[in-house]
């Protein structure tokens, strides 16, 4: 239909966080039911709002057609919406990740896992409690997976908490969850060795999101571990007194937090990597020196520089593009934004070049094929129309000459539309019945 309706106390909660009209349905025998509805064109507006307010929202489709059907419309959920599982743009701050967390306590140590699905990040860690509430503050996820019972106030972490299935945090069954998913024998080349509780929160996490959008899952390809030793331990105290992400008055970002001096890159990609690397300095000397040649290398070289940002200014987020890609939800508007991007992309890598380039230069060289690069370019700059509306359905998407096939349906379309309205004139004529 045209509303997403809720009804009993979830239409009350709907109408109070929503400041929407609550009202009711008659259900025989004198029997009213609160009723609370949305129109399906504003969802977004307001699951933004919910999402934000810590809810989880459960949309349910109609999936029957009430033409054949004399009972009920049947109807099925079709998407389980959580802060830690959103993938809507308008939901999300591109400059900042959206972890959801998942955490497994045993004795004096925690294994730790967290997973933006929106760009495929997926890391882990297995740390000493006393470091766990550093390293959440560090990631800040909007959601956090725990054992049901597993309380972790007592250790003065109170983000926002999801209590799942002890089940899923098994040992066996998450270990053959993971080889089954990655598709291996064994998980030492993902580095787990002596990290037992790494695998327990790794596989409540992957479980959780396959029950909550199974295309996202597949997205996930790769996992990485990591250890705290190879970067400095921050306390909230330090974090908060350093200011590095947010202002001790305002608690803002904007102000005079480090990450506000510092934060002068041109793409979302590269927002969300430097508020990583303030909240996460480096203690190996060797990645260090790599950074600061690199840094020192462009600051050296005035115009390529400059040059540089003007280019990357125009790039798109490329890696929320590709995921919503992969997940068949991408807009014409999205892969036009694609074909941009890698085109100045490839331009951009081309132009950088010199004597005594560092490391990493040369690294991004090579990452950029350009092969594939053009193809992918010429597949959409052939297919996809330029004007193109938001969404798909019109028939305005796909270019003239592109597929003969198409070009006749849609010739079909348009000649039988034009036979519709001229029957429609003639048989007002003949039986003088104007509307």
């Amino acid at each position: 239909g045209d509303f997403y309706e809720t009804f009993d106390e979830d239409a009350r909660i709907l109408a109070k966080e929503l400041q929407i009209t609550l009202t009711s349905r008659e259900m025989g025998k004198g029997k009213k039911v609160p009723l609370a509805g949305i129109p399906v064109h504003a969802l977004q507006n307001y699951l933004a709002r919910l999402i934000r307010k810590n809810y989880k929202v459960a949309i349910c489709e109609q999936i029957g057609d009430p033409k054949t059907s004399n009972k009920l419309v049947a109807r099925e959920v079709s998407r389980v919406v959580t802060p830690g599982t959103v993938i809507d743009e308008s939901m999300l701050d591109s400059r900042t990740n959206n972890y959801l967390a998942s955490v497994y306590i045993k004795n004096d140590t925690a294994g730790l896992t967290y997973v933006d699905i929106t760009t495929s990040e997926f890391l882990t860690t297995q740390v000493q409690i006393s470091e766990l509430k550093s390293e959440i503050e560090r990631i800040v996820p909007a959601e956090i997976l725990v054992p049901l019972g597993l309380s972790l106030e007592k250790i003065d972490i109170s983000k926002l908490t999801t209590e799942v299935d002890p089940a899923l945090f098994n040992l066996d069954k998450a270990t053959e969850d993971l080889l089954s998913h990655f598709g291996v024998i064994n998980l030492k080349s993902f580095g787990f060795e002596k990290m037992p509780l790494s695998i327990r929160s790794a596989g409540a996490i992957l479980n959780y999101l396959k029950v909550y959008n199974k295309s996202i899952v597949q997205n996930l390809n790769s996992i990485s571990t990591y250890s705290s030793s190879k970067y400095m331990v921050l306390d909230s105290q330090t974090r908060r007194n350093l200011e590095l992400t947010k202002t001790i008055n305002e608690d803002l970002v904007k102000g005079r937090s480090l990450l506000d001096v510092f934060d002068l890159t041109q793409t979302s990609v590269g927002a969300r990597l430097l508020k990583k690397w303030i909240g996460q300095p480096l203690k190996d000397l060797k990645l260090l020196s790599i950074r600061q040649s690199t840094v020192e290398w462009f600051y050296e070289r005035t115009m390529l520089r400059d040059s540089t940002r003007k280019q990357l200014k125009n790039i798109s987020d490329i890696e929320r593009l590709l995921n919503r890609i992969r997940n068949f939800v991408a807009t014409p508007r999205d892969l036009l934004s694609l074909m941009n991007s890698l085109d100045i992309l490839a331009k951009m890598v081309r132009n950088i070049s010199g004597k005594n380039e560092p490391i990493c230069v040369g690294e991004l060289r090579s990452l950029v094929k350009m092969s594939e690069f053009s193809e992918i370019i010429m597949t959409v700059k052939n297919s996809i129309d330029e004007n193109a509306n938001i969404s798909v359905g019109d028939g305005s998407v796909i270019k003239r000459n592109y597929s003969t096939q198409f070009d006749e349906l849609k010739a079909n379309v348009t000649k039988y539309e034009r036979l519709i309205a001229d029957f429609q004139i003639s048989e007002r004529e003949r039986t003088g019945i104007k509307s």
